[in-house]
């Protein structure tokens, strides 16, 4: 028997997996027989858990592994990339124990029918709240159900640090292009006179602006072949 390692999973309802669209690469998901009280305990593991913890074992069906101290039945592999909730690495049956007044938190997850979006969802919810306080205590009666998608539930906690940083990136690039802008104003200006004297000459303004790009880009490619050699040398000095 190998040493004991902590590792997170789910409780889950039969069609979890169905909701995901989530495939096995070993074995099976769950089976409504997998509920009945008495039954043999069961467990999908992740393609992580099967990999990391049991060498990706093709005989892996079937065998009894301990979770928590109970003995489990491996049933299936899940899909590899797949581990939710919370990278999840393995899933048991959720089994609800029938305590006369007693309250459960559970965490929901669902597909809405085409056409439905998650207003009319939290809408249908609404208007099975009487009914659902019905059965509670009065104390958590007023917690109300509120309907996410499942990217604002994952990525939640990200979206304002994700925005700040794009922010400041947006005027990082903003102050580059005016620096930029700025030089080329300046290298223009400081060839007035030369312009002047090949107009002077005949030359068209056409001609006169393509040569200006020619030269400012061939002076962007020398900073950067500067700046590049520049890296280089302290690389091989340091």
């Amino acid at each position: 028997m190998g040493e004991p390692v902590e590792i997170s999973g789910g409780s889950v309802t039969l069609p979890f997996f169905q909701v995901f669209r989530t495939n096995v690469v070993l074995g099976r998901t769950f089976a409504s027989e997998d509920f009945v009280e008495g039954a043999p305990r069961a467990v999908v593991l992740s393609s992580t858990m099967w990999r990391n913890n049991f060498g990706a074992d093709a005989g892996i069906l079937n065998r009894t592994i301990d979770i928590n101290g109970r003995p489990r039945i491996v049933v299936g592999v899940a899909a590899p990339g797949f581990e939710f909730p919370g990278k999840a690495k393995f899933w048991v049956p959720m089994t609800v124990p029938n305590s006369p007044g007693a309250e459960y938190y559970f965490s929901v997850v669902a597909r809405l029918r085409d056409g439905v979006g998650i207003q009319a969802a939290q809408s249908d919810l609404l208007r099975l709240q009487p009914q659902v306080d019905s059965l509670r205590t009065a104390v958590n009666r007023s917690a109300e159900p509120v309907v996410l998608s499942l990217h604002a539930h994952l990525f939640a906690s990200v979206q304002k640090p994700l925005a700040i940083l794009s922010g400041a990136v947006v005027v990082l690039l903003l102050v580059a292009c005016a620096n930029v802008a700025n030089l080329t104003l300046a290298r223009s200006a400081s060839r007035q006179r030369e312009f002047a004297v090949r107009l002077a000459l005949g030359a068209g303004r056409w001609r006169l602006v393509r040569q200006a790009e020619r030269v400012a880009h061939g002076a962007g490619t020398q900073r950067v072949a500067a700046g590049l050699r520049r890296v280089a040398t302290s690389r091989a000095v340091s």
